[in-house]
C-alpha cells in the first residue's frame, strides 16, 4: 500500500531532523527522494523503515544498530555514511555514491564487500578485519581507499592506481601479494 506524502513526511521527521516538507517526494514506484541531505537519529528493529531512491545531498545512518542496509538511496548525491553499525556487507546500501566519502568504518561483524557502489567518485572508507574480503574495492576506482590496516592499504592502494592493468588483472596480482603478505583473509572477493 503506498502512503500519502503528508503520511511519509510525518514518519520521516520521526526518524531524521530538520526535513523540509517541499523537499520530500515520492517516485511512482514508491521510493522516497529527497532534496538535501538526511542524517538518521534512529531506527527500529536494527533496520531502515523507509525504502529511498535519491537523496541528492548527503545520507548518514550511524551508530544505530543496524544490521543491513536495505532502505537506504540508490543514488546519493553527496556523502555517505554508515559507521559503527553492525552490516556484514553492504547489501541494500547506495548505487552511486557522489560525495566526497564513502564510509562504512566501524563496522567490525562487516566481512564482505558484497554491495559496493558502482560507483564512488571520491574516498572509499572501511575498517579492516583479518576476516574482511576487500579486493571489491579495485572494481570501483574511487580517488582513495583505506582500511585503517596500512600494510593491507598500501597493497590495495599500489593496484588502484595502475591503469595499465584490466581489473582482472589488478584483482589476481593484488589478491597474490595479499596472501603472500599474511592477509589471506582479505584476498577475496
Amino acid at each position: 500500500m503506498r502512503m500519502e506524502l503528508s503520511d511519509v513526511i510525518t514518519e520521516l521527521k520521526k526518524y531524521a531532523d530538520n526535513i523540509v516538507n517541499s523537499k520530500v517526494t515520492i517516485s511512482p514506484d514508491g521510493l522516497i527522494n529527497y532534496d538535501g541531505k538526511i542524517r538518521l537519529n534512529r531506527c527500529p528493529d536494527q533496520k531502515i523503515p523507509f525504502k529511498f531512491g535519491t537523496v541528492t545531498g548527503g545520507f548518514s545512518c550511524d551508530e544505530l544498530g543496524l544490521t543491513t542496509l536495505e532502505g537506504c538511496p540508490r543514488i546519493v548525491g553527496g556523502h555517505f555514511t554508515s559507521e559503527f553499525n553492525y552490516i556484514e556487507d553492504l547489501t541494500g546500501g547506495p548505487e552511486v555514491c557522489n560525495g566526497a566519502t564513502y564510509s562504512c568504518g566501524g563496522n567490525r561483524h562487516m566481512t564482505s564487500l558484497k554491495g559496493i557502489p558502482k560507483t564512488v567518485l571520491g574516498n572509499f572508507y572501511c575498517t579492516w578485519n583479518p576476516a574482511l574480503a576487500i579486493l571489491r574495492i579495485l572494481t570501483i576506482q574511487p580517488l582513495f581507499a583505506a582500511t585503517g590496516k596500512p600494510e593491507v592499504d598500501k597493497i590495495i592502494v599500489k593496484y588502484l592506481y595502475d591503469d595499465s592493468l584490466p581489473v582482472r588483472q589488478k584483482i589476481i596480482l593484488c589478491q597474490k601479494e595479499l596472501i603472500d603478505s599474511g592477509y589471506k583473509g582479505n584476498a577475496k572477493l
